[in-house]
């Protein structure tokens, strides 16, 4: 566990996104870092059917038995999530873009530097635009 806190600390603190599994977030220097930093913290929820469904025959997901052990697990920890997140979006069967939508409208709302800066458009021609090289030769 100490190694796992220093490489999220680390990661939280050199990289734009970083996605935490759900018990990285149990570590208080994990959770100081999130409050107090300067992070915006993005909760993706799901309901318990669409959790069953992802989760329904994993094997490689050690601390989940099926759907009563993720509801417990959720449950327990979902005070720190939500005392932690600035947003919480619910992702229960919905596409990935609807999602990352959500995301950026939010960012965008807060003016998040996180956004890329939009490119400047050239001036549209026959608006007193600069004339092209064409159009320059021709007179």
């Amino acid at each position: 566990r100490r190694i796992e806190r220093e490489i999220v600390l680390a990661a939280i603190r050199a990289y734009d996104v970083v996605s935490l599994g759900g018990g990285a977030i149990l570590d208080p220097d994990t959770q100081a870092e999130l409050e107090h930093g300067d992070h915006v913290v993005v909760q993706l929820v799901a309901k318990p059917a669409a959790i069953e469904e992802r989760i329904s025959g994993k094997k490689n997901r050690p601390l989940l038995k099926g759907i009563d052990s993720w509801i417990a697990t959720y449950e327990a920890r979902k005070p720190i999530y939500d005392r932690l997140a600035d947003i919480t979006i619910d992702t229960s069967f919905r596409p990935m873009w609807q999602v990352v939508n959500e995301v950026r409208r939010y960012l965008k709302r807060i003016n998040s530097p996180l956004l890329p800066k939009p490119i400047p458009q050239p001036p549209a021609s026959g608006s007193g635009a600069a004339k092209t090289q064409k159009e320059s030769k021709q007179q």
